[in-house]
């Protein structure tokens, strides 16, 4: 007799806790590498330059809530390129006011800018916003003195966010003495042995448990989620199995029985409720990161100052995670809010925007999440 579908995602889900992230090669999900994009063949297919479009491609490996990639750029002229919010590919259910979109427009600014050296270019950058349009800056390029900058490019490519394998281990001072000079932002370190490390802590899995609870942001995960291995090649953005760190067995099982449906099942919410208690509990500690204020362009600064800082900490062997549903539901923002009013005595303190879980890595394996072509994001 054949298993039923529902015997079938029960196997999946006791495979999910016994095999957490065990790597079977014949197992493995799709990956980044295996289809990063290239230069369209087709004589007028794309209006970029080949060195314009690997700029734009190391741009795009920015990170994004649920790997939405909500960034356009209008070419203005082959040399002025408006950076824009696209709100087609907005997060309305757990990013309503948009505040994630624009910290992501602040990361792909930041790639932006530190690759160009790579690719012959300087750029300045206009900032330009205003309460009627979507656009967050202008960017204006031009040729360099032909110097390379191979460190930072790669420092591009290889950023990558670690769920799983944080070592319960206490941030070294000389450590966090470097990050804290390259964020140049309000940053704090709160080690999980200290009093507001556990309230944090407690913050985090509240937030996702509230999370999980409203149908409405459970149903957005769901579009957002590439179970397919055709999907994920195919669309190139959203989250992946090998993305989600659901490898091995259990990352074949999702792959070819799960589907959106589930997602809002008892099942899937309780697996990643107790992801996440795992996840918020290694490591060691947060990392705050904060803005100025909650104006657009505070928010697109907090967040370059946010990937100048995960740029870096590969090469210390430092894994970075944000754990946004804590300031993505009201209440545990609140709470997360209400923590640190309490420890500085007073509600004037800067806004936190990152909730940075750290930790030294067991293992740091290459980026695996999926990135749309230039061509799809470009307007010309």
């Amino acid at each position: 007799m054949h298993p039923s579908r529902r015997q079938v995602l029960h196997v999946g889900l006791v495979g999910l806790a016994a095999f957490g992230t065990a790597s079977l090669f014949s197992c493995a999900g799709p990956r980044r590498m295996a289809t990063a994009p290239r230069f369209p063949d087709t004589a007028g297919s794309c209006p970029l330059s080949p060195s314009h479009y690997a700029l734009l491609r190391a741009a795009s490996l920015a990170p994004s809530g649920h790997n939405s990639q909500p960034w356009r750029v209008v070419l203005e002229s082959p040399s002025i390129w408006r950076l824009e919010f696209d709100s087609t590919r907005a997060l309305p259910a757990v990013d309503p006011s948009h505040r994630e979109s624009l910290l992501s427009l602040g990361a792909f600014l930041e790639n932006l800018t530190q690759a160009a050296p790579a690719y012959g270019f300087t750029t300045r950058v206009e900032p330009i916003f205003s309460s009627s349009s979507l656009a967050v800056a202008r960017i204006h390029l031009q040729e360099g003195d032909g110097a390379t900058d191979g460190q930072t490019l790669a420092r591009i490519q290889q950023r990558r966010t670690l769920k799983n394998g944080l070592l319960r281990k206490e941030i070294r001072s000389d450590d966090l003495r470097v990050l804290t000079q390259l964020s140049q932002a309000h940053m704090e370190y709160v080690p999980y042995s200290s009093p507001q490390g556990k309230r944090l802590e407690e913050c985090v899995i509240e937030g996702m448990s509230e999370q999980c609870a409203r149908n409405k942001a459970m149903e957005e995960l769901a579009q957002w989620i590439r179970f397919s291995s055709d999907e994920a090649k195919t669309k190139r953005d959203g989250l992946s199995t090998e993305g989600m760190e659901i490898t091995g067995f259990a990352g074949w099982v999702v792959r070819h029985f799960y589907h959106k449906s589930d997602v809002t099942t008892e099942s899937f919410i309780q697996q990643t409720l107790d992801k996440t208690a795992q996840q918020a509990r290694s490591g060691g500690g947060f990392l705050l990161l904060c803005a100025d204020d909650e104006t657009p362009e505070s928010l697109v600064n907090c967040g370059r100052q946010f990937q100048r800082l995960f740029l870096q900490v590969r090469e210390r062997n430092l894994g970075l995670h944000p754990m946004s549903a804590a300031l993505e539901e009201s209440q545990a923002r609140q709470r997360v809010a209400s923590l640190f009013e309490s420890r500085n005595g007073s509600a004037d303190g800067p806004p936190v925007q990152f909730i940075l879980r750290v930790g030294y890595a067991e293992d740091y394996p290459p980026p695996v999440s999926f990135r749309r072509p230039p061509e799809q994001f470009v307007w010309g």
